[in-house]
């Protein structure tokens, strides 16, 4: 019976002030820690993709590199008709007669 003596509306206020401050407060730090939290993860994937993109970029510039399938033809046809004027050359010059 006692605490119920001492509680008044003003009392009764400044308590409920108080609860709601640091209600406040906590979900505040919670609010904060959230966020933290995110902006570590995503800092993080941002490393990650950015890794994965300087990977992708590298295996395009060694794939610009490559002998494409329509060059490799375009090259064996000169290279053929090379040996095959050669041949002709070399036929001409020692079997003349």
């Amino acid at each position: 019976m006692a605490e119920q003596d001492e509680w008044t509306v003003g009392t009764l206020k400044e308590h409920v002030l108080k609860l709601m401050a640091e209600y406040d407060r906590r979900y505040q730090q919670q609010f904060t820690d959230s966020k933290e939290a995110v902006d570590k993860a995503l800092e993080s994937l941002n490393k990650r993709l950015d890794g994965m993109n300087e990977f992708r970029n590298s295996l395009k510039d060694q794939e610009s590199k490559y002998l494409t399938r329509s060059d490799a033809v375009a090259l064996s046809l000169l290279i053929c008709t090379g040996f095959g004027l050669l041949l002709e050359i070399l036929n001409f010059a020692f079997f003349k007669h």
